[in-house]
């Protein structure tokens, strides 16, 4: 089974600005899950960018992805982290070609800012979750 995530944070600690490292955050609602996932800081960025609507002068890596797949007659439908080994996560993103689901292999944090720039759902497989997943209490999330 597919969950919905929704991306929660971009979180970087000085010890993760060493090692060019970030930290996604998505969370599954309904089972207050977390999913971790590592990223290079150039993706972060991307992601950031995403999140704050913000358009650069020049199109990011990511804008042109987005351009290439519109200018082809595409549509992102959705993403979806599918598996999880050796604490790598793999994603597709799921592509709309005339009636056809093209299923196209990607990183993550790629799957994730097109997801943003597209406004699509961003999923996870269930078995994706159990195994790279952190529980969390309502007190972590804020919640009163």
């Amino acid at each position: 089974m597919e969950k919905t995530l929704s991306l929660k944070a971009v979180v970087s600690s000085e010890l993760e600005k060493n090692t060019g490292q970030a930290t996604i955050y998505l969370l599954e609602e309904e089972t207050q899950t977390i999913l971790p996932i590592c990223v290079d800081s150039s993706s972060a960025e991307s992601i950031i960018l995403a999140q704050q609507n913000l358009i650069l002068p020049r199109p990011h890596t990511h804008d042109l992805m987005k351009r290439l797949i519109n200018c082809f007659g595409g549509k992102l439908n959705d993403v979806i982290i599918y598996d999880l080994e050796d604490d790598i996560f793999y994603a597709y993103l799921r592509l709309i070609r005339g009636t056809e689901l093209v299923e196209i292999d990607a990183r993550p944090s790629d799957a994730i800012a097109m997801a943003l720039r597209y406004e699509v759902p961003i999923l996870a497989k269930e078995d994706v979750l159990l195994r790279g997943g952190i529980k969390i209490s309502e007190n972590v999330m804020g919640v009163a």
